[in-house]
């Protein structure tokens, strides 16, 4: 799926509708770049009808603006498979659930399957509100016929979520086996049992609840209804996250040096499990001695910036037009660290020239670095200005890593037309 700004998915009042058939959807550019907006005019996301079973996965969006009338604000999960029948697995992955509503019970998603797996690997689920129980996140099922749903979640946040009856940020009802890693629960609110970070349902039968190294405020204790129910939990504690505020988002987790003392999440995971792609810390760094707990972020990589008379895109001139080229750089979170730096102009698909940071073009069909140095702010960097010959120009602007070879790892490209 491509990306954009904002994308939305129309039918029946959900953006997305997913019924009886296995898909993937994949974002390109992650869940800082697309958005599925549930525009207040139904669960943004619903799976339906999959009484032959299947395989979805959702990965790399920020859901939001859901609104269901009953459960599932962000993502519905129905119960609608028959005894019998093969299971369903739903993975999701690197999503942001934020801001999402639901009449009933799931804010934020919902999962009601019968003979259903879900993964939940890497998500934020933050800021949903359910009228009455699990304001983050809902699982449950009807354990007649023998029916069982199942949750595995793995580096997840789920915060500042709001229940107004049960369950601020994960209710766990009927059948539900659910396993907790690497993850923090935290600044959640039910409203009747105002320290309900998790809630079992009284009476709810053929639970089975387990943690390993996660932060749960309160924690193993304040798991409402955890009496009489198969469960564990290891390495697991109760400190607060330290939250920080970042380039995409504000569940970052605080590390000294931008903050002042570091979150007693970082590097608190397990240490058998293998790093996740992307950083908990402002300064974008990857984790380092173990694995940090909870949703990493996208990292916030440098962006070079290329314009043809002040602006983006592609053009169209005469060759009696001047063509002022310009360049800038976001350094992302590698500002200070040595790159090199390169711009190349093609004429009709063909190298013709390198650009020096001495304002000259270099013509070679080789690569001529313009300069190596570190990465900083940049913006309006004027290159040239001046007329083209005929034909159609492409010039492209690249940051690589400093070893003096032509890599293309980050780059910016517009094109000119000349008639």
């Amino acid at each position: 799926m491509s990306h954009s700004k904002r994308t939305n998915f129309g039918g029946s009042g959900q953006n997305l509708f997913i019924s009886n058939k296995s898909i993937t959807l994949k974002s390109e550019k992650g869940p800082d770049k697309t958005t599925i907006d549930g525009r207040r005019l139904g669960a943004a996301i619903r799976l339906n009808d999959f009484s032959e079973g299947g395989f979805v996965t959702i990965e790399g969006f920020t859901i939001t603006r859901g609104s269901s009338i009953g459960g599932g604000g962000g993502i519905l999960l129905p119960s609608n498979l028959d005894s019998g029948n093969s299971n369903l697995t739903v993975w999701l992955e690197n999503n942001i659930v934020i801001d999402n509503y639901s009449t009933r019970a799931g804010g934020g998603i919902f999962i009601n399957g019968s003979f259903t797996f879900v993964v939940l690997r890497n998500s934020l689920i933050a800021q949903n509100t359910a009228a009455e129980d699990g304001g983050g996140l809902s699982i449950a099922t009807d354990k007649t016929s023998g029916n069982w749903v199942s949750l595995l979640a793995e580096n997840c946040t789920i915060a500042d979520n709001i229940a107004l009856n049960d369950g601020g940020g994960l209710l766990v009802g009927e059948a539900a086996h659910v396993r907790l890693e690497n993850s923090i629960i935290y600044n959640n609110t039910g409203t009747r049992l105002s320290d309900s970070q998790v809630d079992i349902v009284d009476g709810a039968s053929g639970v089975h609840f387990n943690v390993d190294y996660c932060n749960i405020e309160g924690g193993w204790e304040s798991i409402t209804g955890i009496d009489g129910f198969t469960g564990s939990r290891t390495n697991s504690f109760d400190l607060p996250p330290l939250f920080a505020s970042g380039p995409f988002g504000d569940y970052y987790l605080s590390a000294q040096p931008l903050q002042s003392v570091t979150s007693p999440c970082v590097d608190r995971g397990h240490p058998g499990v293998s790093s996740v792609l992307g950083t908990t810390r402002t300064d974008g760094k990857e984790d380092d001695i173990h694995l940090d707990l909870g949703y990493h972020y996208s990292p916030h990589l440098p962006i070079p910036d290329l314009k043809v008379n002040g602006l983006d895109g592609n053009f169209q001139v005469s060759v009696w037009d001047e063509v002022f080229l310009t360049g800038g750089v976001d350094p992302g979170y590698l500002e200070g660290v040595p790159h090199d730096w390169w711009l190349k102009a093609e004429r009709d698909g063909v190298i013709t020239a390198w650009w020096d940071l001495s304002g000259v073009w270099i013509t070679s069909p080789s690569p001529v670095r313009a300069w190596f140095g570190s990465l900083s702010a940049i913006e309006g960097f004027p290159i040239s200005n001046g007329t083209l010959p005929p034909g159609e120009w492409k010039f492209t602007f690249v940051l690589d890593a400093r070893n003096g070879v032509f890599e293309g790892t980050y780059a910016d490209s517009v094109t000119v037309t000349v008639q």
